[in-house]
């Protein structure tokens, strides 16, 4: 996935873009409330399948492997560390249940 010269490659660039839109993209119910993070996954799994032709495992591994590149976070600082924040919460809660 990585482009010469270690800058990030076309589908890379597209993952950071599609994090950036979909974190400013409101999910309503068809009522018009809020609805929770997790009630929306559904909708992301079938926009990445329609938007990369990859299945959600596929594409979250391009998405970890792109957190720990510097050139990642030179491109896109603000999404960087949003999903680095994201990912570390995750981690937190999980290393709470397995106790």
């Amino acid at each position: 996935m990585q482009g010469s010269g270690g800058s990030l490659s076309d589908v890379e660039k597209r993952v950071l873009a599609f994090e950036r839109e979909w974190a400013n993209v409101p999910m309503l119910a068809t009522s018009g409330a809020p609805v929770a993070a997790w009630q929306t996954q559904g909708y992301k799994s079938v926009a990445i399948r329609e938007q990369f032709g990859l299945t959600e495992i596929r594409y979250l591994q391009i998405l970890n492997g792109l957190l720990v590149k510097p050139e990642a976070l030179a491109e896109d600082p603000t999404t960087v560390r949003r999903l680095l924040r994201l990912r570390e919460r995750y981690k937190r809660a999980g290393s709470r249940r397995d106790v």
